[in-house]
């Protein structure tokens, strides 16, 4: 079938011919990927699955196994050269699956043939140079050619990843040690011959060609019906380079290339970056909706190389900087800062810190106070669990503060509301391998120090002193209650070198004392253990009000806008929000309750966890502690609803009083309006 369509745009029409892979794979075609289009990004999944469909279908004997359609690009002038629009990551993975058919072949004859389908070996008498039927890429074109079409396979195997450049050399091995490790497994030579003359006679693609790119473009967004569909980042590339003068879109192409090879996977975020930076605002939509129509607009239609240079390469620069920061290309008070802010699981702050060096790069001090701050709201937010939302229109707002001028002291400023939050959750639990529970010790240590900087260590370690939950497991001077409690708190956390595999089978005190402190290089707050024989509830308790201090004191958190110490209120008078200091930070407490006849001794307060099962109840003593079913005694409904959960929760909320239904929170404000 040969047709041509014609489509109102001249002399232009659309050529659409089915093609068995044998009429592709010949003379007649020499397909080329432009550089401006994406990589090859098939993972072993997809090549895979391709291949088990054809070998099913040659094996039920079906006529014809279609693969979809081919969008490609020529001209009379270009003849039997054709650039492949949609498509290339199909005829990419038939040009492995061949190679490997190839290679796994003991027939010189039968191999020779299938290497002419990979290969052109040329025809001088009319001209033709040997050439490979499928050229790839620049950046992955000799490597394909040297591993793949002209070499052996298993050549290919014998690399190492330094031995590959691009993300879609490792994707091509992987995917080609599938197919001949599959064959060779699962085929004999006949069963494997009997696929490659399928593959070749059977298969068929439905082949749409133009000699213009709107037209194929356009044809491409109809027909592309298989694969994995093009990316923002792809389709941004095709629309950026394509406009720019012909004779240059190769070495633009290129510089696109090699940004999206250096930052991979995180290469549309770098472009969500930009666009915050720039238009100091966040995405409303996708990238192919907002970034062309308020950012890309500058700079077409005739100016798109000027983004690339001016835009696109100078962020990317400061993009890899933020994300590996290098301590020998930085001044050491800039490294310092990055290398904070990397600790981080969020990215969010990314943007705000590209401004921050592209804005200020004559002024390292300049950028290191700005970053200072940056790492403190950060912190804080990180310590608050702000929503992700949250967290990037703050910094969308930094940017644009930044931008305007505005003092620093404004710009990084943090609410009450915050504060209060991130005390509240440095009472709380921390799981030893998360990031923040390093981050928060390394300030603590740094702030008990006085240190003027934060000293960083690579092989560092957040281990527990008490090494676990079970109550089998006696530690003198603790309750199987308060073991339970601290197990999971800052005071128990100690930051060290020492291996936690080094520890497990440590489960006493003065052992798991003396292997942690063995390394000797301790953080203060660690080497504090030397002088504890006893790891007692006191101890705990001074430790935990030590640390939580420190790292207040660190981000300067410790004090609400009315100067009230919120390191000095009680754990469920902070929960309760702005009341406490409305009132004067006045704290109510069950002997105030007990007092006025709110609550009475032997008040019983039931919490009910009816998803879970669970059922707990506390009895008021005479000194308005709670006692627990097993006898234990905690001071306040926080640290009563920990004791019998392990989690933490505002007991303000959750304990009931087992007669009216009335929480703690509601009986303490009444106690308040009363006053």
């Amino acid at each position: 079938m040969d047709i041509a369509y014609p489509t109102g745009g001249g002399n232009v029409a659309l050529q659409v011919q089915e093609l068995r892979l044998e009429q592709l794979f010949s003379e007649a075609f020499l397909l080329r990927i432009p550089d401006f289009q994406r990589e090859y990004v098939w993972e072993t999944e997809q090549a895979m699955q391709l291949l088990d469909d054809i070998a099913e279908a040659c094996t039920r004997g079906r006529s014809t196994y279609f693969l979809g359609s081919l969008v490609l690009v020529g001209s009379e002038e270009s003849g039997a050269t054709w650039d492949v629009i949609d498509g290339q990551q199909r005829i990419t993975t038939l040009m492995l699956l061949l190679a490997s058919l190839r290679d796994l072949e003991d027939d010189d004859q039968f191999r020779e043939s299938l290497d002419y389908r990979l290969n052109d070996p040329g025809d001088p008498v009319v001209g033709r140079k040997a050439s490979p039927r499928l050229v790839l890429r620049e950046l992955d074109r000799e490597f394909v050619r040297t591993y793949v079409q002209e070499g052996s396979v298993e050549e290919l195997f014998a690399l190492s990843y330094e031995d590959t450049s691009t993300h879609a050399q490792r994707r091509m091995i992987e995917n080609t040690r599938a197919f001949y490790d599959y064959l060779d497994a699962t085929y004999d030579s006949a069963e494997r011959r009997q696929i490659a003359r399928y593959l070749l006679r059977e298969v068929a693609v439905v082949m749409v060609g133009s000699s213009d790119y709107a037209d194929a473009y356009r044809m491409f967004h109809v027909l592309n019906d298989r694969g994995i569909p093009l990316g923002p980042s792809d389709i941004l590339k095709a629309r950026v380079v394509s406009s720019i003068n012909a004779d240059l879109q190769a070495e633009y192409a290129q510089k696109w290339d090699a940004i999206t090879e250096t930052h991979g996977p995180d290469f549309e975020e770098f472009l969500r970056n930009i666009f915050i930076v720039e238009q100091g605002e966040p995405l409303a939509g996708d990238l192919i909706d907002d970034f062309p129509e308020k950012l890309l607009a500058a700079y077409e239609p005739d100016r798109n190389d000027e983004f690339i240079e001016h835009v696109l390469l100078p962020y990317s620069a400061i993009y890899e900087r933020i994300r590996r920061p290098d301590s020998r290309n930085e001044k050491p008070e800039v490294w310092e800062e990055l290398n904070l802010l990397s600790q981080y699981n969020s990215r969010e702050w990314h943007a705000a810190a590209m401004w921050i060096l592209r804005n200020l790069d004559d002024n390292p001090q300049r950028q290191a106070e700005l970053l200072r701050d940056l790492e403190r709201v950060i912190g804080i937010d990180a310590l608050a669990h702000t929503a992700h939302s949250q967290r990037v229109g703050r910094i969308v707002q930094i940017i644009r503060d930044l931008k305007d001028g505005t003092p620093p002291t404004q710009i990084f400023g943090v609410s009450d509301e915050l504060r209060r939050k991130a005390v509240s959750n440095l009472r709380g639990a921390f799981a030893t391998n998360s990031p923040l529970a390093k981050i928060v010790l390394q300030r603590a240590n740094a702030q008990a120090e006085g240190l003027a900087s934060l000293p960083t260590r690579r092989a560092l370690n957040a281990v527990r002193v008490i090494p676990s939950k079970d109550p089998s497991l006696k530690w003198a001077g603790l309750s199987p209650s308060q073991q339970n409690y601290w197990y999971d708190r800052l005071a128990n956390i100690v930051l060290t070198s020492a291996r936690p595999a080094n520890l497990r089978s440590s489960s006493d005190y003065s052992t798991r004392r003396k292997k942690i402190l063995g390394v000797g290089d301790a953080y203060v707050l660690t080497s504090q253990l030397q002088d504890l024989p006893e790891w007692t509830d006191d101890v705990l308790n001074e430790r935990q009000t030590a640390i939580v201090r420190s790292i207040c004191d660190y981000w300067s958190i410790r004090q609400d806008s009315e100067g009230i110490d919120l390191t000095a209120v009680e754990e469920d008078r902070l929960l309760l929000g702005s009341r406490a200091s409305a009132r004067g930070g006045r704290q109510v407490k069950n002997i105030d309750l007990l007092r006025v006849g709110l609550i009475h001794e032997g008040d019983v307060f039931v919490w009910e966890r009816p998803r879970l099962g669970n059922s707990y109840r506390v009895t008021i003593t005479a000194e308005g502690r709670f006692a627990l079913e097993d006898g234990t005694i905690e001071t306040s409904a926080s640290a009563a609803a920990r004791s019998v959960s392990g989690t933490s929760q505002s007991g303000l909320k959750v304990w009931r009083r087992e007669a009216d239904g009335k929480s703690l929170g509601e009986l303490n404000e009444s106690y308040l309006q009363r006053a």
